[in-house]
């Protein structure tokens, strides 16, 4: 599934006539609100540190209400905002919306939550030209002048809980930059970076869900493998045949059911076991000819428990992420994702 960006926009560009650095010299205060969050503070300061680097200008950062600063960038809502960039002007904002609006000689950068004002910045930052391609290694453009934006910007991302497991080294800041919000649920990124969303029962969850004594009573669920079915020595030497209806149902069903014993988890996984046993059965590789992948083993499930519907995103209920192992080469067709 490819990540959908924000509505395609030109950098910004001095339109407003405005600029927040002139000449290399700053022109606005970054204000915050007096009980201003620890990722709202780190908006701020990654604000401040990046436009630094871009210009050479230092925007103080000043507290909302003592700010007599006559032009501002607020990172969140504040009570000195004029009544168009007040909270409350916005309607309910979803926790992952965020907003970037001028207005009069402020800029207000914020969202539906900590983490969404914090992704306000960046989104920001990014207009300008800023890219954090490793921890280690990013793009910062030069130039003397930083102009204000003249266009309103609120975006709500459809994939809210976005999960990176590989092998680069969990560093907070840099996937927070680039709008991560866990290393799955073993690494959260912590609250000075927005928190994350409690994810679980891990990637692998068909061995955490089905037990294998139901494998005993119903062979034909277990994976064809060369022709045999496979025998759950261990995680890695079983999975589901995913096309066989019971099965899936079954698998489904626990996962619903964990899923409602654990209302604090904001992103339900579902996905196969860490095996190579995929299922080969003529129905099972019908499938993965129709609708590409290797092996694309818990899409199936995955589907079935969409159309049922037990969760939904952005209301409360757990979000679904899918877990993509070594077997898959290209994204499923016919489930609604971009490739």
């Amino acid at each position: 599934m490819s990540y959908d960006p924000p509505p395609a926009t030109p950098p910004v560009q001095a339109r407003s006539g405005k600029f927040l650095v002139r000449r290399r010299k700053a022109a606005y205060a970054i204000v915050l609100a007096l009980d201003s969050s620890p990722a709202e503070w780190t908006g701020a300061e990654e604000l401040r540190d990046h436009i630094r680097e871009i210009s050479g200008a230092e925007l103080p950062i000043a507290l909302e209400p003592y700010s007599d600063y006559p032009r501002a960038v607020a990172v969140g809502f504040n009570v000195g905002l004029p009544a168009p960039l007040r909270e409350e002007a916005f309607g309910r904002l979803d926790a992952e919306e965020l907003v970037i609006k001028p207005h009069g000689d402020t800029l207000l950068l914020a969202g539906g939550s900590p983490r969404a004002t914090l992704y306000a910045v960046y989104e920001f930052l990014h207009r300008l030209g800023v890219r954090w391609y490793s921890p280690d290694f990013t793009v910062i453009p030069r130039q003397q002048d930083i102009p204000l934006p003249s266009e309103t910007l609120c975006y709500a991302p459809p994939v809210t809980g976005r999960t990176f497991a590989a092998g680069i080294r969990q560093d907070p800041a840099w996937m927070a930059r680039n709008r991560v919000t866990s290393f799955a649920h073993w690494g959260p990124i912590g609250g000075r970076y927005g928190g994350a969303r409690a994810e679980g029962p891990d990637m692998h969850t068909v061995w955490r869900l089905v037990p294998t004594s139901v494998l005993d009573e119903h062979p034909e669920w277990a994976a064809e493998v060369d022709g045999q079915r496979t025998q759950p020595v261990n995680l890695n030497t079983w999975d589901l045949c995913y096309s066989n209806e019971e099965a899936r149902s079954y698998f489904v069903g626990r996962t619903v059911e964990w899923a409602r014993e654990h209302p604090d988890i904001g992103t339900v996984w579902i996905g196969q076991n860490d095996s190579p046993m995929h299922c080969g059965c003529g129905d099972c590789q019908a499938f993965y000819d129709a609708h590409g992948g290797g092996a694309l083993v818990g899409h199936r499930a995955a589907r079935q428990r969409t159309r049922r519907r037990p969760c939904r995103e952005r209301d409360g209920r757990p979000n679904r992420e899918d877990a993509g192992l070594r077997l898959e080469r290209r994204p499923p067709g016919g489930n609604g994702a971009s490739r």
